[in-house]
């Protein structure tokens, strides 16, 4: 005799199933992998700005020569911005304007080395879809390959 399914053996596997779609794995590799991928795209983006940033530093740079005051976007430390006029103090004016001609360059290259660092990451991710492949990969796939094909080829001798 056979059974028969009733309502309630469908709605209780309809029940766990759905249980089970929703489920996600908790553990390392699941923060991991998010914790990656945020990283990644905040260092992604933190590279850009910083080269807009420059750009931003190169136009100051090359307004405060024109106008002849020396005034820097960036100055790290607490004091106030200093303030240079290049008629009432060269060697000054030059100095200060070495410091603006340098600062861009600096954030510039920050900037790129942070992008080509995220693009070189992304270069040997194997979930990313600028992956470029490996040849240990290559070879570890061609390995398990010829496994399979000797586990069900359907005459073993």
């Amino acid at each position: 005799m056979e059974r028969r399914k009733s309502i309630d053996d469908e709605g209780a596997a309809n029940y766990l199933f759905s249980k089970m779609k929703t489920y996600q794995l908790p553990g390392l590799g699941h923060s991991f992998a998010a914790f990656y991928t945020c990283t990644v795209k905040a260092v992604r983006i933190s590279g850009y700005l910083m080269i807009v940033f420059s750009a931003l530093q190169f136009l100051h740079a090359k307004y405060d020569e024109d106008r002849g005051v020396a005034a820097p976007l960036f100055v790290p430390t607490r004091y106030t911005r200093p303030v240079v006029i290049r008629g009432q103090n060269p060697a000054m004016f030059r100095a200060l304007m070495n410091y603006e001609w340098a600062c861009p360059w600096a954030f510039a290259g920050c900037g790129m080395i942070l992008l080509s660092i995220v693009r070189a990451s992304d270069r040997s991710d194997p979930f990313s879809p600028n992956f470029a492949g490996n040849k240990a990969l290559d070879e570890c796939e061609s390995i398990l390959d010829s496994k399979l094909r000797n586990k069900y080829r359907p005459l073993r001798w």
